[in-house]
């Protein structure tokens, strides 16, 4: 059964006596949003990545945002993958005989 409120004006309110199971199922828009941050990704020459992290990787992630090493998760893993990069870019590269 809806409810249909009629305002004073005629007409009716919005979201008054609103049938919840006529309304979208999920969030509508978050696909929307991931479409269009993943296309933004991909004309950036970016990659999403999924990656999966034991309890002791996850205590050191968040000591590491804890400490201020960076803002956010994402910006930790990103930021440590460059450190080590600029660290290895520095060794002389080992070639192994074949």
């Amino acid at each position: 059964m809806t409810d249909v409120i009629e305002s004073k004006r005629g007409g009716f309110r919005p979201g008054a006596g609103r049938n919840l199971s006529l309304a979208p199922v999920g969030d509508a828009t978050r696909t929307a949003r991931s479409k269009a941050y993943l296309e933004r990704l991909a004309k950036a020459n970016g990659k999403r990545v999924v990656v999966d992290f034991d309890a002791p990787a996850v205590a050191a992630l968040e000591e590491l945002v804890a400490r201020g090493y960076a803002d956010t998760q994402s910006d930790v893993i990103r930021r440590a993958i460059q450190d080590a990069s600029k660290r290895i870019q520095r060794q002389p590269r080992i070639i192994a005989p074949t």
